[in-house]
């Protein structure tokens, strides 16, 4: 089956034709049955086009005027195939088994262990921008961030390649526009390293309390 990408040349489909001359089958010209056009349009099903090939059927097509009773059963047949709910849904779920493959590090329970031990609810990697380590209704998000994977000012300098091509300064600058962002709708954003959270984890639970308490400004 050549999913969208094979396209017939106009030699080629000369070729055929002639190829076929005098070979045709004893239905040929025959009007087809129900059955056999409803298996003509379910064996299509699932083939994607390539971008060339959508332009070239886009290009084939202009100046060609559409019956208004086909537009209305195009209208008709495509009605919910991009956004069903059926499929929204399956969108919904793919979506939470990437999250289930998040690793929950150390420093990440340490941080919910205190939430735990205040008897405040939390939820893992909500779904919004940047995928807060810990969310608390109904604003506050919660980053554990790693020294090495967030790039520790303690630890290293803008200019330093910290894994991979990715500097320093890209990874640092990542994190502020996620921040900025989550507070541009209204969310309440603490970011604490690695560092800090294994040395002074009392300093981190006094801060998120009053945080959620309402006692200390962000």
């Amino acid at each position: 089956m050549h999913r969208g990408k094979y396209v017939r040349t106009e030699e080629i489909k000369r070729k055929n034709s002639e190829a076929l001359k005098g070979s045709k089958s004893p239905n040929y010209g025959k009007p087809r049955s129900e059955e056999v056009r409803k298996k003509i349009s379910t064996s299509h099903f699932g083939i994607r086009q390539t971008e060339e090939s959508k332009r070239k059927i886009s290009h084939s097509l202009t100046g060609r005027k559409v019956p208004s009773d086909v537009r209305a059963r195009m209208s008709i047949s495509h009605t919910g195939m991009l956004h069903s709910k059926e499929e929204i849904a399956k969108m919904r779920e793919s979506a939470k088994s990437r999250i289930s493959n998040y690793k929950n590090t150390s420093i990440e329970r340490k941080l919910q262990d205190i939430l735990i031990s205040n008897g405040v609810e939390f939820q893992l990697w909500k779904c919004i921008i940047g995928h807060p380590d810990i969310f608390v209704e109904p604003n506050i998000c919660i980053f554990a961030d790693g020294d090495y994977w967030h790039a520790n000012p303690d630890r290293f300098s803008e200019d330093e390649i910290a894994r991979g091509t990715l500097t320093v300064r890209k990874i640092w600058e990542k994190d502020k526009e996620i921040t900025a962002e989550l507070q541009s709708q209204g969310y309440i954003v603490l970011r604490f390293w690695e560092r800090e959270i294994k040395k002074d984890i009392e300093a981190c639970e006094n801060k998120i309390m009053e945080v959620y308490r309402g006692k200390l400004p962000v």
